[in-house]
């Protein structure tokens, strides 16, 4: 009221100013905010803010142990609390599987970090502040990728992994993968260059596939007889293609395979619908059985389809159209079968 008192008396005063006071039991001041109008007088609106303190502690998992915070805020501004953004490679390991730990738990909220506002109309003290532990997926220590989510889309983050080899899915429900975050995907295919049989266990739960926008490979008999394929299928950033990887996939349409080097064995085998394929300049190798059973196939090639080597006469069917620089190539599966 003195406050108030002194504000009217003075006359004009400026928009927002600060006026310290003391809090009993405390040596330090706070600071009470006031707005007021530019002319003040006896029928204008004050507002006073108080300073108000809150105090947390940030339990971290690191060997530095528990950091005890405290903040002035003002309640009509509320209290905001910075912490520091757990990087994506943080991870701990729960039942020999590496999980991210790269959120926080505050007042029941899952955050990355950064400027998290917090719930408190005064003084108050909100204890401590957790690493939270995302068992959506892990990662087990042969570069595996263990899906612990029966529903929904997993995007999948690999950050501080070499690669990821093989994926277990749940026995039940059904499951989108994300792999656009994901460097070094290598499904079925082990750190030797060797086949890992069954690299998507229990893959007719999967209902989709987003492939990494980085290069990547696909191992044999992956994508085997899937059906989560329809449409076009873009795997512009795959490098390399192994046996039967996805054969048996009768709702592809069209294949953009710009950046693959070798395609391997009945890669594409039964791929029934497929009408056009895109190559890049550094295909080598197609390997036979691919796409014989396709006679009205178009083949868009980046190179002279004459120099790349290829398994037998029935990599294409009779017929088949590859397209170079204008000119147009028909496939012969008679000898010397290829391309004229």
């Amino acid at each position: 009221k003195s406050l108030v008192k002194a504000i009217y008396a003075s006359g004009t005063t400026d928009d927002v100013f600060y006026v310290d006071f003391t809090v009993n039991g405390e040596t330090a001041p706070r600071t009470a905010r006031i707005s007021a109008n530019s002319y003040a007088n006896p029928d204008d609106d004050l507002t006073i803010d108080y300073q108000y303190k809150l105090s947390y502690t940030v339990q971290n998992s690191a060997a530095a142990g528990p950091s005890p915070q405290e903040i002035s805020f003002y309640r009509r501004d509320g209290a905001i609390i910075n912490l520091p953004v757990l990087a994506d490679d943080n991870y701990v390991t729960q039942d020999g599987i590496e999980y991210h730990n790269n959120k926080w738990n505050v007042q029941g909220q899952n955050v990355s970090g950064g400027n998290v506002r917090v719930n408190a109309s005064g003084n108050a003290a909100i204890g401590n502040i957790t690493p939270v532990v995302d068992t959506t997926y892990g990662f087990d220590s042969s570069a595996g990728l263990v899906v612990n989510q029966n529903s929904g889309t997993v995007v999948v983050n690999n950050a501080g992994k070499s690669s990821v080899q093989y994926i277990p899915l749940p026995s039940s429900g059904s499951v989108a993968l994300d792999f656009s975050s994901v460097s070094g995907l290598s499904l079925g295919i082990d750190s030797s260059g060797g086949s890992i049989p069954n690299a998507i266990a229990n893959k007719e739960r999967l209902s989709s596939v987003t492939f990494p926008t980085s290069s990547f490979k696909i191992g044999e008999n992956v994508f085997q007889n899937c059906t989560i394929f329809n449409g076009p299928l873009n795997l512009a950033n795959c490098t390399e293609v192994k046996d039967f990887a996805f054969d048996n996939c009768t709702g592809i349409t069209s294949l953009n395979l710009s950046s693959c080097t070798s395609i391997g064995e009945s890669a594409f085998s039964g791929c029934t619908n497929l009408r056009t394929v895109t190559l890049g300049p550094d295909i080598a190798w197609i390997d036979v059985n691919n796409f014989d059973s396709l006679p009205n196939l178009i083949v868009y090639f980046s190179k002279d389809p004459t120099t790349v080597t290829y398994g037998g006469y029935l990599t294409f069917a009779e017929g088949a159209t590859a397209i170079y620089n204008g000119t147009t190539y028909r496939w012969s599966q008679s000898s010397p079968y290829g391309w004229y």
